[in-house]
């Protein structure tokens, strides 16, 4: 639910569904909705965690050891020093934000120069030649770990593409095409009564079978793409914070030993609520 807080003004999200819905729209048209959404999804999270922990009480453990050269060595007795990242460091994630937003560069060169700055952030007791390598190791760690993501994209892609076309088109709208929202109000009790289905790739989440809806959704009059995006973002992201099937998700249940249909049994009341929350904001933000 956090990774999920902090995707809501993700410029990746953006760039990706901005595509999807053909949004003409600028990041800053929507900026204030998408916070608000922010806050939404952090307090529910925050709620679930208050109310685990009456239940079930506090729970200690440790971080995992990293390597980066900053915080515990490996060996508590070894004499190097601790090391801290600078606080200003962590501004890295705004950078990018404020020069698409104050400045309209484009989605690359806004990264790249956050990459810069957490490099020069961070490169105190770090030779030279060891920041040329990192920068050069966190483009290749990106890539291997991005690129099963672009490959379900170019999958994704071709479904659109596909379901766009007026053969698979035709028997969607005969079948579902009456129970369409046609106003703000039963697009938003669409979206949060449907929410759940978005578990296991099903018909809300985008980067699965909702991915075939959007045409249809997008040929509804009255509502633009921007506005239809920032209400079916709920949703969404029921998939990024519940279902097992998601990749951080997967990671994390698969670290922590819990069974995907434990973590639904726990997770869904809280990110239900959240998506619901999430897209009565939309509804009421919408100009």
């Amino acid at each position: 639910m956090s990774i999920v807080a902090g995707i809501q003004i993700s410029l990746v999200e953006w760039g990706l569904f901005a595509n999807l819905f053909k949004i003409t729209g600028s990041f800053n048209e929507y900026f204030s909705i998408y916070v608000a959404q922010l806050v939404i999804w952090a307090a529910c999270a925050i709620l679930l965690v208050w109310v685990k922990m009456r239940q079930l009480g506090t729970v200690r453990t440790h971080s995992v050891s990293i390597d980066s050269g900053y915080g515990s060595p490996e060996d508590e007795t070894a004499s190097e020093p601790r090391r801290k990242a600078p606080w200003y460091a962590l501004l890295t994630p705004v950078i990018p934000v404020v020069g698409v937003m104050a400045f309209n560069w484009p989605l690359t060169a806004a990264f790249l120069l956050g990459v810069v700055f957490a490099l020069l952030a961070t490169i105190h007791h770090r030779p030279f030649k060891a920041t040329v390598d990192l920068f050069q190791k966190a483009f290749y760690d990106g890539f291997r770990s991005m690129a099963p993501v672009c490959a379900v994209w170019l999958i994704i892609g071709c479904i659109i593409k596909a379901s766009s076309l007026p053969e698979v088109q035709a028997p969607l709208k005969m079948l579902l095409g009456g129970l369409l929202p046609t106003t703000k109000g039963g697009l938003a009790a669409f979206f949060i009564i449907t929410a759940p289905l978005a578990v296991y790739r099903g018909p809300m989440c985008l980067t699965g079978v909702g991915s075939a809806l959007v045409p249809m959704f997008l040929g509804i009059k009255g509502f633009n793409p921007g506005s239809l995006w920032a209400t079916w973002k709920g949703a969404a992201y029921i998939h990024g914070s519940t279902d097992p099937i998601n990749s951080w998700v997967l990671w994390t249940l698969g670290y922590l030993k819990v069974s995907g249909s434990t973590h639904i049994r726990t997770a869904l009341p809280f990110t239900w609520l959240a998506a619901a929350l999430s897209t009565i904001a939309a509804i009421l933000m919408i100009r």
